[in-house]
């Protein structure tokens, strides 16, 4: 598994849950559970709501900017800037694929955040102590909010993995490596990649052995 921007981690609370704890504090996974609200906002402009969030989790955005305090009644691109110009790694061109992309609006990929349902889903299944066992790789921007808000999770993520290969930093990047580090992030990917030629050997050598 290469994960970029966010580590292995179960969701110790429900979206409710959450939202009890944070009191009249904006957080954008409380936002998206009630149908239909996200989804208003979003899909009135959808590239300007594309280039608001590209913008707000990069290494560009000033520091803090996609968690800065704002109430609960506040909505997700309040206090969010609209770049101009884009970001050197974002171009018109890009926009216009992930527009099409999302011509249906927002919906579906909002949809994700409210299957949140806390342990009660892992208890239920026997797995509120199950690890990964294959070979992990882990990056993450200094600056993407994700390392804020899953800081824990970065640190201790021996929790959940067995074989870790790599818990990469990239220093003043934000949440989008793929396109703010693409060199480094395919580096990391292929040197990754190759290392599993090595762990498959060595694994197919431990089945015949058993046989």
């Amino acid at each position: 598994m290469f994960a970029l921007a966010v580590p292995p981690v179960r969701m110790q609370l429900s979206a409710a849950e959450l939202e009890e704890i944070l009191g009249d504090n904006f957080l954008h996974v409380v936002y998206f559970q009630q149908p239909g609200i996200a989804e208003a906002e979003l899909d009135a402009d959808v590239r300007k709501s594309l280039r608001m969030l590209h913008y707000a989790v990069s290494g560009d955005a000033p520091a803090g900017l996609f968690i800065q305090p704002k109430p609960a009644s506040a909505k997700l691109l309040d206090g969010l800037i609209d770049p101009d110009p884009l970001p050197g790694w974002l171009t018109e061109a890009d926009l216009d694929v992930y527009c099409q992309a999302y011509r249906d609006g927002f919906r579906g990929q909002i949809n994700w955040y409210r299957g949140y349902r806390g342990e009660e889903l892992l208890r239920a299944r026997g797995l509120e102590h199950a690890k990964i066992t294959q070979p992990c790789h882990l990056m993450v921007g200094s600056l993407d909010p994700a390392a804020t808000i899953l800081a824990d999770a970065f640190v201790n993520v021996d929790q959940y993995v067995t074989d870790l290969r790599g818990n990469v930093v990239l220093d003043g990047a934000g949440h989008w490596l793929q396109l703010e580090r693409t060199k480094e992030v395919n580096a990391a990917l292929l040197d990754f990649l190759r290392g599993l030629r090595t762990w498959g050997a060595r694994v197919g050598s431990a089945l015949r052995c058993h046989q």
